[in-house]
């Protein structure tokens, strides 16, 4: 009886000790709370996932995981997967490695997990899109954090409170933030951003907060509120209270209906004509920033003085401007014509 019971304690420390150790070469306590939190059994695939002590690398890794060459879990892909719950605070903390991580078109819910940019700083695309996180985005400090970061998509959620200015990730290129519930005045901008997409979301709540820099990045209520803004210091600049016809400049949307030589296409204004109008002083440099301005006369009001803003060279939408007529001095590229 003693020899039987030895025998089974020894078996029992032998199965420990198998357990044990392939626990610590193989298990990833991250991947097992994915997999709790986000309801693995309902998901349309899991295959592999998760048996306690199987490595999710080898000998096949699990659905959705990508591994290098030494087993570290580079990539969780699980995209459309029926993925439903809310991830703990704390998830991400057993992934140093983890360079994609693609959670878009899910069902997730909550907060975002506050330790994943905190503990995997190896991260180059995040894609959360298309899910029901509400709450704030990450901290300033851990995007931060992310040295190799290039692209970042929260785009279809819910996400409130205000962009942290990223404008010194340089190798950050792609940021879509559009349909959440995101607000204040977007102030920043970044040279290193090729694709930026902001829309639908709650910026520029008012034309106080409203700056010429929150035209940058599209979003189609701020922008425009901004070209209000723009159209109101070009009014402004320029003795608008004394202008022949002002007819809906003091309104709040210069399209619709259309302000006094205001001509929009599609909700953007394309051609301005205040012509002999007895606009006075100079013109302001912000009408650059008028993106979808084509055609720009002022021409016959002989108030106007000072020289062209060098800025309306820059614009890229901008070919015909007419000054013919006024006090305006200064070289208009041959490509406008006047």
């Amino acid at each position: 009886g003693k020899m039987m019971q030895g025998a089974k304690i020894i078996v029992a420390v032998c199965l420990l000790a198998w357990i044990g150790e392939h626990t610590v070469a193989g298990f990833n306590p991250s991947l097992h709370e994915l997999y709790s939190d986000t309801r693995g059994v309902d998901w349309i695939d899991n295959t592999g996932w998760p048996v306690f002590w199987n490595d999710p690398c080898t000998p096949v890794p699990w659905y959705g995981i990508s591994c290098d060459i030494d087993n570290n879990v580079i990539g969780i892909s699980l995209a459309n997967n029926n993925l439903s719950g809310t991830i703990r605070a704390s998830w991400g903390e057993s992934l140093p490695h983890l360079r994609t991580l693609d959670l878009s078109h899910n069902r997730l819910r909550g907060t975002w997990p506050t330790a994943l940019m905190m503990e995997a700083r190896s991260l180059e695309i995040i894609n959360v899109a298309n899910n029901f996180f509400h709450g704030e985005l990450p901290s300033q400090e851990s995007f931060l954090l992310q040295s190799n970061l290039t692209s970042f998509n929260a785009s279809g959620n819910t996400f409130g409170g205000t962009v942290p200015d990223l404008s010194s990730l340089s190798r950050l290129s792609s940021l879509d933030l559009s349909h959440n519930k995101l607000n204040g005045a977007f102030t920043w901008t970044s040279p290193y951003l090729s694709t930026c997409t902001l829309s639908h979301n709650n910026f520029c709540d008012t034309p106080q907060m409203c700056t010429l820099a929150t035209c940058t990045c599209g979003d189609e209520e701020a922008d425009m509120k901004c070209e209000r803004t723009i159209l109101q210091e070009f009014f402004n600049v320029t003795g608008g209270p004394s202008w022949n016809d002002q007819t809906g400049w003091n309104g709040t949307d210069p399209c619709r209906p259309p302000w006094y030589g205001i001509l929009c296409k599609y909700g953007n204004i394309e051609q301005i004509y205040t012509s002999s109008n007895n606009l006075q002083n100079h013109l302001p440099t912000s009408l650059v920033n008028l993106t979808s301005l084509e055609v720009f006369s002022v021409h016959g009001n002989s108030g106007l003085t000072g020289t062209l803003p060098s800025s309306y060279a820059s614009s890229t939408s901008l070919f015909n401007i007419d000054v013919g007529f006024t006090g305006i001095s200064g070289t208009i590229p041959s490509s406008y014509g006047y």
